[in-house]
């Protein structure tokens, strides 16, 4: 039978996907930002509408002297100033590490594409009507376009933002409406193909480390937050790919009272704003009652939950047999920089330089009006999953590659080469690399998209 783990949080708390383990700007270097109408008002002149550009065209913009060679995508050679200075803000349901981080990524391409940056603002009390009112003193200050992160309540917020006539775009929330369907381009992630590789890695790490152990005494923890389907479709991948490394265990089912052998998922939806403490309890509930389990792999979608995870190992003295893996990584390199060595050992690493990169040049191509938000990415719309027969948005998928303790800074170097260039100062403080094709920048379309 599948053992749902579920904790109450007696308080709300901060939900956020990831924590920063990089540098980011300091409090001198960033304005403070405490509520819409002191962020908005930080802007400088009012740029003139995207309307009024003489430098817009009509086409799609590859053919265009006056455009980017590949919209949706910052070029080196285009002269940004050819279009307005627009005014563009980051609206986010949340505060946090993660977000600051972002944050920092935002104003770097907004200022090399010359757009006018204000800083990130988010709600005092994390309240979805605090966020739409905020958002709303943005509209009347004439910002031309808006990054937001605010999955719950992107459906009232774009509702809004398309009958005012702003441009927007997501930051890493995945704009859907109840049902499901997209209302904008997305990029992110296959959430599914995430929970895949976390479950791969965490078995590579056990043959590698406990040979010995049979699979008969090792068991599968996913923590999940059911109610967010990006989230709950990475344990989905978690559980099917476990089923097919082990169909001795059972098949995998869609019944959620039924879970091959071995595999227990702990449930934190019903929390207001699950957290580090909670991960950490829902860990600690399973491992304390592990029947003949003897070495634990728990994979997660986030930092948050693998600190807690980590952190329920070390107080129960079982470091050596549990290893977490989860789907963002920013906090990673800092514990390990700090000299940490726990259960903590992977993160399926999104690198927020090139996201960054993708979400602003995506916006300022809607400011300009050289793409519509049905003609951006064309190559990337899927066939079955675009908005609904009116539309075909594009969801972009990023590259991502494991942070692992033995090569997490040439990866996070190549990734400020990326950003900043060769020879400037990035992020991260290791030894730089001047290799561009390291890694790639860039993910293939699927065959599934095609």
């Amino acid at each position: 039978m599948k053992k749902v783990l579920v904790i109450l949080l007696a308080m709300a708390m901060l939900f956020s996907l990831a924590a920063c383990g990089g540098k980011t700007e300091t409090a001198a270097e960033k304005p403070a930002s405490s509520g819409a109408s002191g962020a908005a008002s930080s802007g400088g002149s009012q740029p003139a509408s995207s309307g009024s550009s003489e430098a817009k065209t009509e086409s799609g913009g590859a053919e265009s002297a006056k455009a980017p060679k590949e919209l949706g995508y910052y070029d080196p050679d285009f002269d940004y100033t050819q279009y307005p200075r627009y005014k563009v803000a980051f609206l986010s349901m949340t505060a946090g590490e993660t977000w600051d981080v972002y944050d920092v990524a935002y104003a770097h391409w907004c200022e090399k594409m010359n757009i006018e940056y204000t800083h990130i603002w988010a709600p005092t009390q994390y309240s979805a009507e605090e966020f739409l009112s905020g958002m709303q003193t943005f509209i009347d200050q004439d910002y031309d376009g808006l990054i937001l992160e605010a999955s719950q309540t992107i459906p009232r917020a774009a509702d809004i933002l398309n009958k005012a006539g702003v441009q927007w775009v997501c930051g890493l929330s995945v704009p859907r409406d109840d049902s499901g369907t997209m209302l904008h381009p997305a990029i992110g992630f296959d959430n599914y193909d995430v929970g895949v590789k976390i479950v791969d890695r965490l078995a590579q790490w056990k043959e590698e480390t406990w040979p010995d152990v049979p699979w008969e005494k090792v068991g599968l923890l996913c923590l999940d937050f059911s109610w967010n389907m990006e989230i709950h479709q990475r344990v989905q991948g978690m559980e099917d790919r476990w089923a097919e490394l082990h169909p001795e265990f059972g098949a995998s089912n869609p019944d959620p009272a039924v879970n091959p052998k071995n595999l227990f998922i702990g449930d934190i939806a019903t929390a207001t704003n699950p957290d580090q403490t909670a991960a950490q309890n829902l860990t600690t509930q399973q491992l304390s009652n592990p029947g003949d389990i003897e070495v634990w792999l728990v994979a997660t979608p986030a930092d948050l939950y693998s600190q807690g995870a980590a952190n329920a190992a070390a107080l129960m003295n079982m470091t050596d047999k549990v290893c977490t893996a989860c789907h963002g990584g920013s906090m990673l390199p800092g514990s390990w920089d700090r000299g940490v060595d726990d259960s903590w050992r992977y993160a399926l690493y999104a690198p927020q330089g090139l996201a960054g990169e993708m979400v602003v040049s995506q916006l300022w191509a809607y400011m300009s009006g050289l793409a519509t938000p049905d003609t951006i990415y064309p190559e990337w719309v899927k066939k079955d999953d675009h908005g609904g027969d009116d539309h075909s948005y594009p969801f972009v998928m990023m590259p991502l590659n494991f942070l692992e303790k033995d090569t997490y800074k040439e990866y996070l170097e190549w990734t400020d080469l990326y950003t900043y260039g060769p020879g400037e100062k990035g992020v991260w403080d290791y030894e730089p690399v001047t290799d561009i094709n390291l890694y790639p920048s860039r993910s293939e379309v699927p065959d599934s998209y095609k």
